[in-house]
């Protein structure tokens, strides 16, 4: 699963991790996943209790994963924000173990 990918990853790095539903579809296309938006989401979220587990919030800007360094607003791909090489470099990551 991409997300507990990215959880570990900000654990291990003692930092937070955020995603926009954009950085979000780019990182699950290697697994054909289909794009996911706030709506699609949240059904998934209601249903799925893996999901509840790995997320502490969502909007419409996108994901915060549950982390011990707590939470972060969600940030493209491209952002400034501090966390962003990591969800990147996860996302990398986690596409590579798909294939």
């Amino acid at each position: 699963m991409v997300l507990r990918s990215i959880q570990n990853t900000a654990n291990d790095r003692k930092t937070t991790a955020s995603m926009t539903w954009d950085a979000i579809n780019q990182a699950t296309q290697a697994y054909g996943a289909p794009d996911i938006d706030y709506e699609r989401f949240a059904q998934l979220y209601d249903n799925d209790p893996t999901i509840q587990s790995v997320i502490d919030n969502f909007d419409e800007n996108g994901i915060q994963i549950k982390t011990n360094a707590g939470s972060a607003q969600p940030t493209a791909v491209g952002g400034e924000n501090k966390g962003k090489s990591m969800v990147a470099a996860a996302a990398k990551r986690a596409t590579k173990l798909g294939k």
